[in-house]
């Protein structure tokens, strides 16, 4: 017993003589370890980083680090473009020649800032397909995108939040061509001459603010314009046209051209809903020759000739409220104008004294349109049309006969 009594204290001297020589050692060698101070801001500075004072700093300055520089200059985009390509953030000008785009192509002009005074930025090639992305362009340049496509090709543009102030259009064809298939999603332009403007089997404007007050680059004025084709192609099967949650106002000229929405024979249907339009020189709303149309729910400043007018096919008009003025550039004003079939109902509308609910026209030479669309007969019906505190209107209305034909209204309470 005695000598394990003896065992055990020796292995506890010895651990106790271990852990008080360690200690010794790591007391001294910390003592001894070399420090050293370094400023930061006297070193090499590389990329954005500059020196500035601070006094709270150990030694009176600090480094900052910033963004790097804004691109300028000529806007660096390849022509022809036949890949995708994203803008370099910057304020740039416009390119000297056009982009020719062709193929599958996306353009992210997000953090681009671009200005000018001539030319078109894009121009389609047959067989191209543009997606546009962002971007902020000013001045009063011709326009985003020009359609050159001739007859039998075709192509497709999209364009999704764009800004565009005081340029004259957005997408634009000067003759008839094509078709192409346009869509615009959340594109602001104020200023234009023309919004979108071309021979389109498909064109759809949502949440979109085209306004005018400027020069369209030839023709007359209007916010969306769906042309004929060259062949005088009547109700071509699928082509389509589609106006949602859009403010299309302001479009004017000196004589009584200027329109929101302008729809020719060669469209099949229409769809225009929730919008805001009018402040136009001719239709405040829509001025269509199209097959088949709806109207629904949406308010029309008409300050020219008419609101609603259908030129040829049929017109289904509900839900909307129309201010119309008693006279315009365009003669005597009137809510509805019909040289074709206009269903109206539960539309609330403000007259202003002298203006007409409704006229009933005959057209029997051919003007726009091909001449297989003539002679145009109106044929108007409205039911349960008001006034803004719920007063049936019941008129006034006007039926002008011509070339041996009567157009007519009927009016039901």
């Amino acid at each position: 017993m005695a000598i394990h009594t003896q065992n055990n204290l020796r292995a506890l001297l010895f651990v106790l003589i271990f852990v008080s020589v360690g200690t010794a050692i790591l007391f001294v060698t910390h003592a001894a370890t070399n420090t050293s101070s370094v400023e930061t801001e006297s070193g090499t500075l590389a990329g954005t980083a500059s020196i500035v004072s601070d006094s709270s700093a150990s030694g009176a300055q600090a480094i900052r680090f910033g963004t790097a520089p804004l691109g300028s200059g000529v806007l660096p985009i390849p022509s022809p473009l036949s890949s995708n390509w994203v803008a370099p953030s910057g304020n740039y000008t416009m390119p000297a020649q056009t982009v020719n785009v062709s193929g599958t192509v996306t353009v992210n002009l997000t953090a681009a800032t671009i200005t000018g005074t001539t030319g078109y930025l894009f121009s389609l090639t047959p067989g191209s397909n543009l997606t546009i992305i962002g971007g902020t362009l000013s001045g009063t340049i011709q326009g985003l995108v020009q359609d050159n496509i001739v007859d039998g090709a075709t192509a497709t543009v999209s364009i999704a939040g764009t800004k565009m102030t005081n340029v004259r259009t957005v997408v634009f064809a000067k003759t008839q061509g094509g078709p192409v298939s346009i869509t615009l999603t959340n594109v602001v332009a104020t200023g234009l001459g023309s919004g979108v403007r071309a021979t389109s089997d498909y064109m759809d404007i949502e949440n979109c603010t085209l306004t005018g007050g400027g020069v369209p680059p030839t023709g007359n004025p209007a916010g969306v314009h769906s042309l004929d084709d060259n062949a005088g192609n009547i109700d071509v099967p699928g082509s389509f046209l589609k106006v949602f949650n859009s403010t299309i106002t302001g479009y004017t000229s000196t004589g009584f051209q200027g329109d929101s929405v302008l729809g020719e024979t060669r469209v099949h249907s229409a769809d225009i809903e929730n919008n805001v339009l009018g402040h136009n020189s001719d239709s405040g709303g829509i001025d269509s020759k199209m097959h088949s149309v709806i109207v629904k729910n949406n308010t029309i400043y008409s300050d020219g000739g008419r609101a609603i007018s259908s030129h040829y096919g049929t017109l289904t008009a509900s839900g909307n409220t129309i201010y119309q003025v008693a006279t315009s550039n365009n003669g005597v004003g009137k809510a509805y104008q019909g040289t074709g079939t206009l269903i109206v109902s539960n539309d609330v509308v403000v007259l202003t004294p002298g203006a007409n609910l409704a006229i009933a026209d005959v057209v029997l030479s051919p003007g726009s349109g091909p001449p297989a669309s003539y002679p145009r007969v109106g044929n108007l019906t409205l039911t349960h049309i008001t006034n803004q505190a719920g007063t049936v209107l019941l008129g006034p209305t006007k039926v002008n006969p011509a070339g041996g034909f009567t157009p007519t209204i009927t009016v039901n309470p």
